[in-house]
């Protein structure tokens, strides 16, 4: 990129010369133009010559100048240079190369249009093999691809196509199925576990996984933001090289929900052993796809061959992070791509016979930081703050992916148009009570959510309450110190993911509501999920649900959190791509897509 902008600013220098149209040019003059010393002038020009970008005849003897030839336009150069960025990972580059050099809307049209037809998918047919690849845009970088370390949607997503687990959930039949383990059996206190492993599990690397890497990959499980999956776990045993036994401290009923999340994925000892604060460029699981490149601006999955559970049917997948900016270069109706729409984006307009799906994913909320010595901590003032807010307007209003006003972290009946909860001349009357003078608070959120913080801080603003809104990355989201400063947090719950991310909110150390909960509810929270451990009765997930309300109840009546809208994922894709499901997580499963062209 960097040559890209050494030419163009070459070719601003000596505008007037054509393509093709020798000119002198004194090395000084080219120095000049390029801000450098003569002598490193003189290696940029043999680059540029190599590209075969100018040409180039040194002056021979004292006072012969040099003479310079362009055979290549600005926007030319410029265009591919754009595009080549793209290839590896650096869309944010291409687009800041077109925003600073480009001469008209012509060749910002140009990049738009082969952008949005860069992503998507391609069949390159070779010796009677078809080799099939999709391209696709995401609106965040990924944050980590560390089962252990997770905890935003789309990595979750991306940690269970390179990863497995002992045993999954099915969502359709609401039953668990094997994974790595091929059988499992408890005693009748549901205290000691005994999981048999299937032979012949290949981890990327070429080893076979066996008892000894289910061992490490819970053990390292403790000294992770979430050891409070195993906190439970007395002792892991190798029982062969194919049978482990996990032993428990007292009975816990969801164990295997907590197994088959994607947190609980098997990792290869001799990899992660090496890596206790850290997490390897190139993951290695035994997944349906393999890492075989990753950036910050790319990361691409390659179909394993030897996957246990059959290969996938696309041979590369690349994720490609587009800044949210550069959103509407995609909104292309030419364009053949799967879009996947979490509100990152703009919401994507409707495109002529794709298919369509749409699913309510979870809910926008607010954190109180109670343990901030703050005004926060006057409970009549977080009431006046939960009341002063319509939902039903504010959904209305900011539009799609809000879809109604939210009362809990999972939406229980059909969505309400009226927000039951906002009551402005009882919030008054407690913002009175409470002694709130004006005083700023910080609100703290990522760019997902920057369009809702902005609402809320104009409607508080009506009322005389001063917000300050703080954007911060995903990864700075997690840090202490910004979750310390703020007053609250703004994040959605994604609670469409089932039991595990209900109970990742109120025990993760990843967790911004566990962050903001005070010593007492804090205490209040690990005593009620005790109680759900040892309850005995059906491990449905209605009934784990339901066992879990008085928590959300206590949390909300404590106004510890401010539930605000439901928000819902979609995706769009062509019909001649096959077996599209949106997940839990509000993205697919890549492993299940294949295209019907053939």
């Amino acid at each position: 990129m960097r040559l890209v902008e050494d030419y163009m600013r070459l070719r601003s220098t000596f505008a007037q010369m054509k393509e093709y149209q020798p000119f002198p040019a004194s090395m000084a003059q080219v120095a000049d133009a390029l801000y450098c010393s003569q002598r490193n002038a003189k290696l940029i020009i043999i680059k540029m010559v190599d590209q075969m970008w100018v040409r180039f005849v040194p002056g021979r003897g004292r006072g012969n100048t040099s003479e310079l030839t362009f055979l290549k336009s600005g926007d030319e150069v410029l265009l591919d240079g754009a595009k080549e960025s793209v290839r590896i990972g650096e869309v944010e580059s291409a687009l800041k190369l077109i925003s600073e050099h480009g001469t008209g809307t012509e060749i910002r049209r140009q990049f738009a249009e082969w952008l949005s037809l860069y992503f998507g998918y391609e069949a390159d047919v070779q010796s009677e093999q078809i080799w099939e690849s999709l391209k696709l845009p995401i609106y965040h970088p990924i944050h980590t691809l560390d089962p252990a370390r997770i905890v935003y949607a789309f990595d979750v997503n991306l940690v269970g196509q390179i990863f497995d687990r002992l045993i999954e959930y099915d969502n359709q039949t609401g039953r668990f199925i094997p994974g790595i383990a091929h059988f499992w059996r408890t005693n009748e206190d549901k205290t000691v576990w005994t999981f048999y492993l299937r032979k012949g599990v290949i981890f990327h690397h070429g080893r076979e996984l066996d008892a000894a890497d289910v061992e490490f990959s819970l053990l390292r499980l403790r000294s992770s933001p979430v050891a409070w999956l195993v906190q439970q776990i007395e002792e892991v045993k190798v029982l062969s090289r194919y049978g482990i036994e996990i032993r428990l401290k007292a009975t816990n009923h969801l164990l295997l929900w907590y197994l088959s999340g994607g947190t609980a994925s098997i990792v290869p000892a001799d990899v992660y052993r090496d890596y206790s604060d850290r997490e390897p460029l190139i993951p290695v699981g035994t997944g349906a796809y393999r890492v075989t490149k990753r950036t910050p601006g790319i990361c691409q999955l390659s179909a394993y061959d030897r996957y246990f559970q059959g290969r996938p049917m696309l041979d590369v997948v690349e994720i490609i992070y587009v800044p949210e900016n550069c959103g509407d270069f995609l909104q292309s109706e030419e364009q053949e791509l799967l879009v996947v729409h979490t509100g990152e984006s703009q919401e994507i307009p409707a495109l002529g016979q794709w298919n369509e799906q749409k699913m309510t994913s979870g809910t926008c909320l607010l954190t109180f930081n109670l343990r901030k010595a703050s005004l926060l901590r006057n409970p009549a003032l977080r009431k006046a703050l939960t009341l002063l807010i319509d939902r039903s307007r504010m959904a209305l209003e900011l539009g799609p992916p809000h879809v109604a006003p939210s009362e809990s972290f999972r939406l229980k009946e059909a969505s309400v148009e009226r927000d039951r909860i906002y009551d402005p001349e009882e919030g008054l009357r407690l913002l009175r009570e409470s002694g709130y003078c004006g005083e700023l608070l910080r609100l703290y959120t990522y760019s997902r959510h920057i369009r809702d913080a902005h609402w809320l801080k104009q409607e508080y603003g009506k009322y005389g309450v001063q917000i300050e809104v703080c954007l911060v990355s995903l990864d700075d989201m997690l840090k202490n110190e910004h979750v310390d400063r703020a007053d609250f947090i703004m994040f959605k719950a994604v609670s469409a993911q089932g039991i595990i991310s209900l109970m990742e909110n109120y025990l993760s150390d990843n967790s911004f509501l566990r962050m903001h909960l005070g010593e007492e509810l804090e205490a209040f929270v690990d005593d009620e999920m005790a109680k759900v451990l040892r309850s005995d009765g059906e491990e449905c997930e209605d009934e784990i649900i339901r066992r879990l309300e008085p928590l959300e109840n206590k949390l909300r009546e404590s106004c510890a959190i401010m539930f605000l809208t439901y928000k819902a994922i979609g995706s769009m894709y062509h019909p001649s791509l096959q077996n599209v499901t949106i997940q839990s997580h509000g993205w697919v499963d890549f492993k299940k897509l294949w295209f019907q062209n053939y």
